[in-house]
């Protein structure tokens, strides 16, 4: 039953909070980014969901939009300091 749709503005997950995460590598070839969360554990995000992953360089620290998954935790959205 839905009671009522409400309308809002803005992006897709800005509903979900941002997380300091390091980028430990990135896979050109099979489009994926590994990013270290701070808490220890490893979050994936792949090129396709987001083509902003496709330019980051490991090393660097980014914020990241963190959804645990059924079977991993993915990155949704990257956001670069600066």
């Amino acid at each position: 039953m839905i009671v009522g749709i409400r309308h809002r503005n803005g992006e897709p997950w800005d509903i979900v909070s941002r997380v300091p995460t390091l980028v430990v590598r990135v896979n050109a070839e099979r489009g994926i980014t590994v990013l270290m969360a701070e808490d220890g554990g490893e979050c994936l995000c792949y090129h396709n969901d987001v083509p902003a992953a496709r330019t980051l360089k490991p090393g660097t620290v980014v914020a990241c939009a963190i959804v645990k998954d059924a079977k991993r935790t993915k990155a949704r959205d990257v956001f670069t300091f600066g």
